[in-house]
């Protein structure tokens, strides 16, 4: 899996913090299930950019690899909520 790497307006290169596979599923909850695509990490990143209005949700969408309905669920307080 290649690491996307993105540009935002303030000139600054953004890498979504994905960890090896063998340490990927290891936080609970939320993160420890197979098909797990987002981290611990990841969720806190997608919060701050939301917070932030660096990119729109679907932006955020196409850098962690997931559907737009994800991170509105995420910005909703529906998903990840256990995480700051």
């Amino acid at each position: 899996m290649g690491v996307n790497t993105f540009k935002h307006n303030a000139g600054k290169t953004y890498t979504p913090s994905f960890r090896p596979d063998e340490e990927r599923h290891t936080d609970r909850p939320g993160d420890w299930a197979p098909n797990a695509k987002l981290t611990k990490l990841d969720v806190m990143d997608i919060k701050h950019f939301l917070k932030q209005k660096t990119y729109t949700q679907k932006q955020i969408a196409d850098i962690f690899g997931v559907a737009r309905t994800t991170i509105t669920a995420i910005a909703a307080g529906k998903r990840w909520v256990n995480v700051q």
